[in-house]
């Protein structure tokens, strides 16, 4: 998933579990715009704009599929002052304890009044509660609701994976760490 704030592109990757195969790459991208960039969408400015879902299947070699998509974030206005860096971040934990056993999704375009210190205010974090119980109820548990199951594993073994079971807001807001010109978090 990409998106574009403040002239720098954050991309974030997320591994969902198709357990049959049965659901085309293309149904993938579109649930992942409706169910899952939905919620996140009010956390961010309204200059936040995702652009670009890639699905690609793994392990293997195979053409990724784009759709390309112009959402902006229906937050706070993009005239409310910010810091580019910043990012809400959410936790995906498994069964697993430890750091293998989690995984994190940042959420750029946070705005100022979000955030106090380095924390994310109480009232945000009350006001993204439903965020996590939705995304929890469609992709989460034996029977997620858009029957894609959100799971957590290593690059080094794509096939070695854990399913997620609760997702979370981090307190502590995240830094967007550069991988390469123009290519954030």
């Amino acid at each position: 998933m990409s998106c574009l704030v403040d002239g720098q592109v954050n991309q974030n990757v997320i591994h969902l579990e198709n357990a049959d195969g049965a659901i085309a790459d293309a149904t993938i991208a579109t649930t992942i715009r409706d169910s899952w960039l939905s919620e996140i969408r009010p956390f961010q400015r309204t200059d936040a704009s995702w652009y670009d879902i890639e699905v690609r299947k793994v392990p293997g070699v195979n053409v990724p599929y784009h759709l390309t998509i112009v959402l902006a974030g229906t937050g706070a206005s993009s005239a409310e002052q910010d810091v580019p860096f910043v990012c809400r971040v959410l936790w995906f934990q498994t069964a697993v304890a430890g750091k293998r056993g989690r995984g994190k999704l940042y959420i750029p375009g946070t705005t100022f009044n979000a955030w106090d210190r380095g924390r994310v205010k109480p009232v945000s974090i009350t006001a993204g509660l439903p965020l996590c119980a939705n995304l929890v109820s469609r992709f989460t548990g034996l029977s997620p609701s858009t029957g894609l199951s959100l799971v957590v594993c290593p690059r080094s073994d794509p096939t070695d994976v854990k399913h997620v079971i609760e997702i979370t807001q981090r307190v502590n807001l995240g830094v967007q760490r550069r991988r390469g010109l123009g290519v954030g978090i």
